[in-house]
């Protein structure tokens, strides 16, 4: 967890949108790829959106979490 969080911290430091969002991408696809690891795929985590809070959590039924 932490050389991801400082990835997206170093992003915002830089005010670098890009890098920003690809470590966002890389953040989010590793807690996913952990919950399957730890027969957890039900806790799905999608990039962030402008929506209310809770808007990264998807609570679609296991194996429908949309692809981002």
């Amino acid at each position: 967890m932490k050389d991801p969080l400082l990835s997206i911290a170093d992003a915002i430091d830089a005010g670098d949108g890009r890098r920003f969002t690809a470590s966002m991408r890389a953040l989010t696809h590793g807690c996913n790829a952990c919950h399957i690891s730890l027969e957890r795929s039900f806790i799905a985590i999608g990039l962030p959106t402008d929506q209310p809070p809770p808007a990264n959590q998807i609570f679609a039924p296991t194996g429908k979490a949309p692809k981002k």
